[in-house]
């Protein structure tokens, strides 16, 4: 139980950490994106 409460409180820092990413690096965020949306 405590190991599925720390993967969801992972996801959600992950989650926080992709937006202040796309706030501080726009043009980088994009482009990362893109390649995402490649794969």
């Amino acid at each position: 139980m405590a190991r599925a409460q720390g993967a969801r409180a992972l996801m959600a820092l992950g989650t926080v950490g992709l937006f202040v990413f796309a706030m501080a690096d726009p043009s980088g965020f994009s482009a990362r994106m893109v390649g995402l949306a490649e794969v």
